[in-house]
């Protein structure tokens, strides 16, 4: 018996449950990763022998740059579930880390690799609009531009 396995039967059924979808969107994501890459890879081949103009090398490097950016917010949830087992492990997972209360079941069901209570990420989250800068916004309607 692994022990993974003989720690899944310790848990409480509420952090086993969390585990499992901890686990499942985690393969999820390394699917959907492995397949980006692989699907990049193969069109890189392709377009190789390719010979393009101007503003399809233009439109190749805007949907690489995206790709990118998806990989890299893949990466990101992939590292939070992995946080996020580790405090299974150690005990914490569950509990905000900014004010130590009990994270509700509901935010972990919808956000399992969550830190913080909804008040404390509220906060957070107006505490980083505040201290935006001009420039990150024009980031964003830049890519918005893009997109449409």
């Amino acid at each position: 018996m692994r022990a993974t396995e003989r720690k899944a039967m310790t848990e409480p059924t509420r952090q086993r449950e969390l585990r499992k979808i901890l686990l499942l969107e985690r393969d999820r994501l390394l699917d959907s990763v492995r397949l980006t890459i692989r699907e990049g890879r193969e069109e890189g081949a392709i377009e190789s022998h390719e010979v393009q103009d101007e503003a399809e090398d233009s439109e190749a490097d805007i949907q690489s740059e995206l790709e990118f950016a998806l990989l890299e917010m893949q990466g990101e949830t992939l590292r939070r579930i992995g946080d996020a087992l580790d405090r299974l492990d150690e005990g914490s997972y569950g509990l905000c880390s900014h004010c130590g209360a009990e994270i509700s079941a509901r935010r972990l069901e919808a956000l399992p690799f969550a830190t913080r209570c909804r008040g404390c990420e509220q906060a957070h989250e107006k505490e980083d609009r505040n201290h935006a800068s001009p420039a990150s916004w024009r980031g964003a309607a830049e890519l918005l531009r893009m997109d449409g």
